[in-house]
């Protein structure tokens, strides 16, 4: 399959999952073509934005018979209904289209959202779903058949090069990456801190990277000198958080199959987060890292016990978050979906 028969849509420079995905995609696949649906900037008319996407894609697709395929990068609520319409007018041009499923939330949306009719038939229609885990992949198949899913992991770089196994055995530096919003778990994580006895002895460091409700966020912090909030960060930036960090931490209520831990584990840094989504596919206790159910933060109480009883532990379970990252290469990856565009071209 050449790489010119591709379409991607999905949101415009998105900050979040997708578009990491997205950049790794691009740089794999540069003969691709990719349209967003969605704009970066909050200020711009959404539904403008997206009137234009519209008219570009039928261009595209009317004039550019070299296109075959139409990988569609879709989450919940608005961003299902904006990715349908694209499927229906993708499958008007005789199009095969692939529904590439990255929402933590798309549970909850089919059993209380739009009508399930409906995103049981555009997934129907679609040639393609793609998956992120075999949890998902249980969920998916009470939707449309087994041989219609792919189950595909998220893409990440090796970050090898940024190990640090020599840790310091005396505290613990934390790091979340993700939105500051309720849903992510992080007020509640900060909240919980200021009750645990290690972290009011500065034995526990917390650094927060995101972009969300910063005011909130802040106001939680209350100054404590243990908890630094650095703003959105970029990949340099990432990469230095990471490798100056023991571990990383995402308490989060949803999720798909987070490209932070993804990353995390390809630095070579052990997971602390809840049993949610296809997390508990690449987080096992014991071996990588450690899972607590949404709201049971006081389980961190046993879980940096531990750390600070063990000197080896830290460094153990990354060297295993490294091991269990290699599946999510992006080599490994990439031509996993090569594979997926061979079979239904």
């Amino acid at each position: 399959m050449m790489n010119t028969n591709i379409l991607f849509i999905g949101p415009e420079n998105d900050k979040g999952g997708i578009g990491s995905v997205l950049r790794i995609y691009e740089k794999y696949l540069p003969g691709a073509k990719f349209i967003s649906t969605y704009p970066a900037r909050t200020e711009n008319s959404k539904l403008l934005y997206f009137i234009k996407s519209i008219v570009k894609i039928i261009k595209l697709l009317s004039f550019n018979s070299q296109i075959k395929i139409v990988h569609i990068h879709c989450a919940s609520k608005g961003s299902f209904i904006r990715k349908s319409i694209i499927c229906l007018i993708a499958k008007m041009y005789n199009k095969k289209t692939i529904m590439h499923m990255h929402g933590g939330g798309f549970k909850y949306f089919y059993h209380n959202g739009l009508n399930k009719y409906y995103i049981n038939f555009i997934l129907k229609i679609s040639d393609k779903t793609i998956c992120l885990s075999d949890e998902w992949n249980v969920f998916y198949k009470t939707i449309i058949q087994e041989n219609k899913i792919t189950i595909l992991g998220n893409p990440v770089e090796d970050f090898k090069n940024i190990m640090n196994l020599d840790e310091n055995k005396n505290s613990i530096n934390m790091l979340f990456l993700g939105k500051i919003c309720e849903e992510k778990g992080i007020y509640e994580l900060i909240e919980y801190l200021h009750t645990n006895k290690h972290f009011k002895e500065n034995k526990i460091k917390l650094t927060i990277g995101g972009i969300g409700n910063i005011d909130k966020l802040e106001s939680i912090i209350n100054d404590n000198v243990n908890i630094r909030y650095v703003g959105w960060v970029t990949k340099e930036e990432k990469l230095k958080y990471m490798s100056e960090c023991n571990l990383l931490i995402l308490p989060s209520h949803t999720e798909g199959l987070p490209i932070t831990i993804l990353e995390a584990m390809s630095a070579g840094k052990p997971i602390i987060s809840t049993n949610v989504g296809g997390i508990p596919s690449i987080v096992k206790e014991n071996h990588n890292g450690w899972l607590m159910n949404v709201h049971e933060l006081e389980k961190l109480d046993k879980i940096f016990t531990e750390i600070f009883n063990n000197n080896e532990i830290i460094r153990i379970y990354g060297k295993n978050s490294y091991k269990e990252s290699k599946k999510f290469h992006s080599n490994y990856i990439m031509n996993k979906l090569e594979e997926t565009y061979a079979n239904i071209s």
